[in-house]
């Protein structure tokens, strides 16, 4: 789990909770938990530890800002951050592969709602290595999360390498 504070895990998993308990009974209300349930998945980043992929630290390291696991998405408008030119902020596991994931639980508890947003993790890539991804058509769809990371020949550092 890549959470920075395991406890937010849970606390997470109790809204989400709540969001899927909305009804679903038009398809306006169907939208609106959608777009719901897509910002708090996205904005998960703002509770776990950064990885980085070997190719994009190694940039890093050339260019002198240091360890990419200290910045985040918004810390790539700022001088001292890592350039959107370079670097790009990676859901490893897909917002909509997570999203799909949780709309589709027929009788949603907190647990498995837990299970689920532990596999988001967050990597800093090289855009050469995004557009791997993408050409691959591997942006959105990832059936093998680390499969395709693996064909786009991303090297992610190790959970040893966790902060």
């Amino acid at each position: 789990m890549w959470f920075k504070n395991p406890a937010d895990a849970q606390a997470v998993a109790c809204a989400i909770l709540e969001v899927l308990k909305l009804p679903a009974s038009s398809s306006g209300m169907t939208v609106y938990r959608k777009k719901i349930l897509v910002c708090m998945c996205r904005e998960l980043e703002k509770l776990l530890n950064v990885r980085r992929s070997i190719a994009a630290q190694r940039e890093a390291d050339k260019l002198g800002i240091g360890d990419l696991r200290r910045f985040g998405w918004v810390d790539q408008t700022k001088k001292t951050g890592p350039s959107r030119s370079i670097f790009h902020f990676e859901h490893m596991y897909p917002v909509k592969m997570l999203v799909d994931r949780l709309d589709a639980l027929e009788r949603p508890t907190v647990n498995h709602i837990e299970q689920i947003i532990s596999d988001a993790v967050i990597v800093w890539i090289t855009k050469d290595e995004n557009r791997e991804l993408d050409r691959l058509k591997l942006r959105h769809a990832r059936s093998d999360v680390e499969k395709a990371y693996r064909d786009a020949g991303i090297v992610v550092h190790s959970e040893s390498d966790a902060p």
